[in-house]
């Protein structure tokens, strides 16, 4: 659990850094991008982040697809690292270095660890939040991670959007309401 917040907490930083980098061109302020780092010897088709994100389903994905999905992400306009880096600690390659590292440690994790076995990221991250908040650990970070990929899982697959209000963002209206209040 606190290997998993400590990764949240740097993919929070590189995201932050990468939406606050910003380079000066002819005076003016642009926002830095991945693609002006490639070359132009050969024009490559890229694939849109649309794109990637209709072909796979957060709520039903093997962690092997999340990676494949991740560098898919990174090869096209989709510029949010924090998100990217959030959704790898999901996939197989993020999950088999933690399993080697706590089995060299002499702990045991997951023996029966499937990566092609489908999952529901947006449900796993539901149950992170729910097992910070009792710990007591921030999750500022895993709600706008959640709000993120349950946005762009809704608009790429509308007929797996949930319906209503999630119990996070209840929670979030409760508590902002109850901080207003308090405040005045």
């Amino acid at each position: 659990m606190q290997i998993s917040n400590a990764y949240s907490q740097a993919a929070q930083t590189a995201s932050y850094l990468v939406a606050n980098r910003s380079d000066v061109i002819n005076g003016e302020t642009e926002r830095a991008s991945p693609k002006a780092a490639q070359s132009d010897d050969a024009p490559k088709k890229r694939p849109s982040a649309d794109a990637v994100f209709a072909k796979y389903d957060l709520n039903d994905i093997s962690p092997r697809d999340i990676d494949t999905m991740s560098e898919k992400l990174r090869a096209s306009d989709f510029d949010d690292v924090g998100f990217i880096l959030g959704l790898e600690t999901r996939g197989e390659k993020w999950r088999s270095h933690m399993m080697e590292s706590l089995s060299s440690a002499g702990y045991e994790f997951e023996p029966n660890y499937d990566p092609t076995a489908s999952t529901d990221v947006i449900a796993s991250i539901k149950e992170q939040i729910d097992m910070s908040t009792r710990s007591g650990n921030s999750t500022e970070f895993l709600n706008e991670q959640l709000s993120k990929m349950e946005d762009r899982n809704a608009k790429a697959h509308p007929q797996t959007a949930p319906e209503g209000t999630s119990p996070q963002m209840a929670q979030t209206l409760v508590l902002f309401q109850a901080q207003r209040v308090w405040v005045e």
